[in-house]
C-alpha cells in the first residue's frame, strides 16, 4: 500500500493525499505495478498545457512523481539529517522517524554519513528499517542509497569497513563500494520533498554567502583609503569597488541588529559605522534602517504574553529606540505604538507586577494607561 500525493493544478502546489489499496479501481492516487498498463488511454494529437501531450503525458509528469514510498521518506531524512540534529526531527508529514544509529566523517571538503534509520507511517501502519549511505561531495552534490537491515553484525562490519575505505581510499572507491553493497535506486538532493530542499539548499549557500561577504568586507578594508580618496577627488568609484562596498555595509548594519544591540558599547559601534557610511558616501536609506529597527521592536514585544518578566524586554525596547534616536533614525511612533497595542491583548493574565511595567511603558510611548487590561480601574 503507498501513500500518493496528488497534485491539484488548480491551487499551485497544494497536495491531496489519497490512498490506493491493490484492487481498487484505478484513481489519481492509482500507481501502477511493474507490468500494469499505463491508466490512461493515448489520445492523438491532444495537447496539455506546458507541452504534456495527452494523458499518459499527464500521468507520468505530474502524478506519477508525486508518489511517496518508505524508502524515499528514508532517504529524505538521511540526507536532510546531515545539516541537523537527528533528534531535531522525528517526523515527516505522517511519518515517525527513529534515528538508531548515524556517525558523519568529513574531510577534504566532503562528507561521508552512515547510520540506520526505522520509519513507521501513522496513516498506512507500515514500518520499515534500513541502513543508508550518505556522501556529500560539496556543494549542492549528494548520493545516497539504501539497504535492508537484516542484522546488528552486518550493519556495524559495513559501517567499519566504509569508515575505513573513506579515510584510506579515495572518494570514487566510497562511491563504488556504496553501489555494490546496497544496489537498489539512488537519491540525490532533488529527491528531497520541496520544503526540506529548499530548507537544506537555503543552508548550504549561507554558508557560501558568508564566505562572500567576508572576502568583500577583506577587500573594502584594504582599499577603504582608496576609496576615500577617489571620493575626495571627485572620482566615481568602479562599479565591483561600489558593489562590494555596499554589500560589506550592509552586511555590517544586519548582523548588528540580528540580535538586537543589548548596551551602549553596541550602539556605538552602530554609530561608528553609520559614520563609515558617510565617509565612504554610502547611500543610508535612513527609513529602512528605521523600518529595520521597529520590527526588531515588534518582534520583541511578540514575547510578551509568554515572558515571565515584562519588564525586562521593555528594557531592551526602550534601549532600542533610545539608540535609533542616538543615531537620528526618523522613527515611526504609530509603528510602535500599533506594536505595543497588540500587545496588550494579550496581557489580561499578566501578574500586577507585570501590568505596572505595561502601564509605564504606555505612558513613555504617550498612550493612555487605559490601553492596558486593568488600566482605567
Amino acid at each position: 500500500m503507498r501513500l500518493v500525493f496528488r497534485r491539484d493544478q488548480r491551487f499551485g502546489d497544494q497536495t491531496d493525499p489519497q490512498i490506493r489499496l491493490p484492487g481498487h479501481p484505478v484513481g489519481p492516487g492509482f500507481r501502477p505495478g511493474p507490468g500494469t498498463p499505463a491508466p490512461f488511454p493515448s489520445v492523438p494529437g491532444a495537447q496539455q498545457p506546458g507541452g504534456i501531450r495527452g494523458r499518459p503525458g499527464v500521468w507520468e509528469r505530474l502524478i506519477r512523481p508525486s508518489a511517496v514510498d518508505l524508502n524515499q521518506v528514508l532517504a529524505h531524512q538521511a540526507i536532510a539529517s546531515l545539516y541537523r540534529d537527528p533528534e531535531e526531527r522525528s517526523a515527516v508529514y505522517c511519518y515517525d522517524l527513529k534515528n538508531v544509529d548515524r556517525e558523519v566523517e568529513r574531510q577534504n571538503g566532503t562528507q561521508l554519513a552512515v547510520g540506520r534509520l526505522r520509519v513507521h507511517s501513522r496513516l498506512t501502519g507500515e514500518e520499515q528499517e534500513m541502513i543508508y549511505a550518505l556522501l556529500h561531495f560539496g556543494g549542492l552534490d549528494f548520493y545516497c542509497r539504501l539497504k535492508a537491515c537484516k542484522t546488528a553484525e552486518d550493519y556495524q562490519s559495513f559501517k567499519v569497513g566504509l569508515q575505513e575505505l573513506y579515510q584510506t581510499a579515495s572518494v570514487g572507491e566510497v562511491y563504488d563500494r556504496i553501489r555494490e553493497f546496497c544496489g537498489g535506486r539512488h537519491y540525490y538532493l532533488k529527491d528531497l520533498f520541496l520544503e526540506e530542499r529548499r530548507h537544506l539548499i537555503d543552508l548550504i549557500l549561507n554558508g557560501r554567502l558568508e564566505g562572500y561577504y567576508q572576502q568583500m568586507d577583506e577587500w573594502v578594508r584594504a582599499d577603504e583609503g582608496v576609496m576615500k580618496k577617489l571620493l575626495d577627488w571627485d572620482v566615481p568609484l568602479p562599479s565591483p569597488m561600489g558593489w562590494a562596498l555596499r554589500l560589506s555595509l550592509k552586511k555590517a548594519w544586519d548582523q548588528a541588529l540580528e540580535e538586537g544591540p543589548a548596551d551602549s558599547r553596541q550602539w556605538e559601534a552602530l554609530g561608528r559605522l553609520v559614520e563609515k557610511m558617510k565617509k565612504l558616501e554610502f547611500p543610508i536609506d535612513r527609513n529602512q534602517m528605521a523600518e529595520t529597527i521597529q520590527g526588531k521592536a515588534a518582534l520583541w514585544m511578540k514575547d510578551l504574553s509568554s515572558a515571565p518578566d515584562p519588564s525586562a524586554i521593555f528594557g531592551r525596547v526602550r534601549e532600542l529606540l533610545a539608540g535609533a534616536g542616538r543615531l537620528g533614525l526618523p522613527l515611526n511612533p504609530w509603528s510602535v505604538q500599533n506594536s505595543f497595542l497588540d500587545a496588550c491583548l494579550l496581557a489580561a493574565d499578566c501578574s500586577p507586577q507585570g501590568l505596572n511595567a505595561y502601564r509605564a511603558f504606555a505612558e513613555e510611548l504617550e498612550l493612555p494607561v487605559s490601553v492596558v487590561p486593568g488600566g482605567g480601574s
